[in-house]
Order: C-alpha cells, then sequence, then structure tokens
C-alpha cells in the first residue's frame, strides 16, 4: 500500500509532478444520507492500466485524520480504509465479490454493491457507503489519482456530502445551488445559499461566504451579509474582516463590490426571508487569477450571537 506507514494520508506524494489532463470526477455530486453508493471516476488518457492509485478522502478539511480516507490500488482490486489516527489501516477487501465490509469510526464500506470497472480510458470505483452519525455535517469529497510514474492529479474537491445528524445549534445551513460547478474567469455566476433557523429568519444575524482552496480569507472571494441592514461586505485581499473592506452595497439590484479574486454584482443578488428560511443568491463574477478547484464554505449566527454553524462546505467551485 503505497500512502501510508509513518506517512501522513494526506501529505504522501505532494512533492510528485502533477499528472496533465487528470480530472477525477464523483456520481452523485452532492446530497445527504447515512448511506449511499458513491462512483468516483478516475481517467488517464494511456488507460486505466496506468493509474497505480485511486484516493477518496472525505471530511470537512483536506486531513485523512477522523476521516472517512480510502485508498483503491487496481494492480490488486483492492481497497484500503484509514484508521482515526490517519497513519495506519483499519481494513481492506478485495472488490468484485471479495465479501465483508471495512469501518472506521467516521464510515463503513460495504462489499456488496461495490465494484471496479474499467470503460475506455476510464476506472470507475463504486462504494457503497455506510456513514457514521457521529460523522454527521458537511463533508467535502477530495479525489486524487495517481499514475505508475508517481505524477499525481493532487487532490481535487469534486463533491459534497451531508451526513445527517443532530444539529449543534438551531441554525442549519441547508445548502447551496449549484453544489457543484466549473466557471471560466470573467463570466457570472449566480450561487444561491439557503439556510433556516428554527426561531424564524429574522433571528439569522450574519451570513458568511468563503471561496478559496481551505478556510483562509487571504487572498479569497470572502463575504459577510447582515440580514436586518440587507448589507453584502466584501472583504479586502489582505483579510482584514473588520474593515476597512474592498466594499459594501445593500442588496438592492444595482452597484458592486470586488476585490482580485471576485466581483459581486448587484444586479442578479437578492436575499429572501420567509419564515424559517432565508435565501442568499450572489451573482458572482470570478477573475482569471483565481484559477482552481475551490470550496464554498459557508457559516450563519444568530443576532445574538448565542448560536452559529461554524463553517461548513456545502460546495465545491473550480475557475478555470
Amino acid at each position: 500500500m503505497a500512502r501510508y506507514g509513518l506517512q501522513s494520508a494526506v501529505l504522501a506524494t505532494f512533492g510528485r509532478a502533477i499528472l496533465p489532463g487528470a480530472r477525477p470526477s464523483v456520481e452523485p455530486a452532492s446530497g445527504s444520507g447515512l448511506n449511499q453508493t458513491l462512483t468516483m471516476r478516475f481517467t488517464d488518457s494511456a488507460g486505466p492500466s496506468d493509474i497505480r492509485e485511486g484516493d477518496v478522502l472525505i471530511n470537512n478539511v483536506l486531513s485523512g485524520k477522523n476521516a472517512c480516507d480510502l485508498e483503491y490500488v487496481p494492480s490488486s482490486n483492492t481497497i484500503y480504509l484509514v484508521n482515526d489516527a490517519g497513519a495506519g489501516v483499519a481494513g481492506s477487501m478485495v472488490l468484485n465479490g471479495g465479501g465483508g465490509s471495512i469501518q472506521n469510526s467516521q464510515c463503513q464500506i460495504n462489499s456488496a454493491g461495490s465494484a471496479a470497472t474499467t470503460t475506455g480510458t476510464t476506472l470507475a470505483l463504486t462504494l457503497n457507503v455506510t456513514f457514521e452519525s457521529a460523522f454527521a455535517g458537511n463533508r467535502i469529497v477530495h479525489l486524487r489519482q495517481v499514475a505508475q510514474s508517481g505524477s499525481s492529479s493532487g487532490w481535487q474537491r469534486v463533491g459534497v456530502w451531508q451526513v445527517p445528524g443532530s444539529p449543534a445549534s438551531k441554525i442549519t445551513i441547508t445548502g447551496v445551488n449549484p453544489s457543484r460547478g466549473v466557471s471560466t474567469g470573467g463570466i457570472a455566476q449566480p450561487l444561491r445559499f439557503t439556510m433556516t433557523d428554527t426561531g424564524g429568519y429574522t433571528n439569522i444575524g450574519v451570513v458568511d461566504v468563503l471561496i478559496h482552496d481551505s478556510i483562509d480569507s487571504r487572498a479569497a472571494c470572502y463575504v459577510s451579509y447582515a440580514e436586518s441592514t440587507n448589507m453584502l461586505y466584501l472583504v479586502d485581499d489582505a483579510s482584514d474582516a473588520s474593515g476597512p473592506y474592498a466594499g459594501q452595497m445593500k442588496l438592492n439590484g444595482s452597484g458592486s463590490v470586488q476585490n482580485s479574486q471576485c466581483k459581486i454584482e448587484g444586479a442578479g443578488s437578492w436575499a429572501i426571508g420567509s419564515g424559517d428560511t432565508l435565501t442568499l443568491k450572489l451573482n458572482i463574477f470570478f477573475y482569471e487569477g483565481f484559477v482552481g478547484n475551490h470550496v464554498v464554505y459557508t457559516a450563519a449566527h444568530s443576532a445574538g450571537g448565542g448560536n452559529a454553524t461554524g463553517w461548513q462546505a456545502p460546495a465545491t467551485w473550480s475557475v478555470q
């Protein structure tokens, strides 16, 4: 097994060359539930036999600790599940009829319903996954493939999955639409954020949206929306969240705010509340310099500050 032993599950092979043209994907790209069959597709122009390993990491951050972290080795048709510490193997099994299951504290992979198949230049890895309720939250599906030469696609954020469980607070981030997308820099893209508060939508004080490759507001597209004033604030490149801001505007259908990563157009942006639900739509224009595979992080807290969701990862977005 290539990744584990003394090396970290996430850091191993980071220094290798990037495999050109490799774009792994997952189906479905978003959803929720404790049990789901996920199909990961790894494509190599040299053919599936050139794929040495296909890696799957499901967590809210890029870490193999306390995650559903897997490695599939085609040469032996074996799937390995990393332990809770992220430094060893919790279990392994042969696919396509091998039987049994493997599990750690975050997930279980069931042999029934799991398989690996090849078509043309693509390897399809289908896994019947049962998530543990203790793993509740919005989780990011990261994929990576490594060629026989050792070159890697690098970790790609290709989907999100919400593992159900009791919310830590009465505010809940219920989704982003679309939950996965790709856009060319310079073309505006509307993103719609939905959240609920059992005390009514007016109890939601601030909604934060951070689009970046990690929870780092420096050189990011980071905005805050204040429900009571209907004002949107865009944080500057240096990440001074207390101001002065790169821009601010009331969501009345006009104007814009921008930093070096993105511009939010007032036209096409709005916020609507009804009952327990607040919907925030942002018409976002990503700049070409912000190219990359990013996570759409979202957080909300109550007007009084007593309840907060913490950062959630309900969507991923690629800027090309």
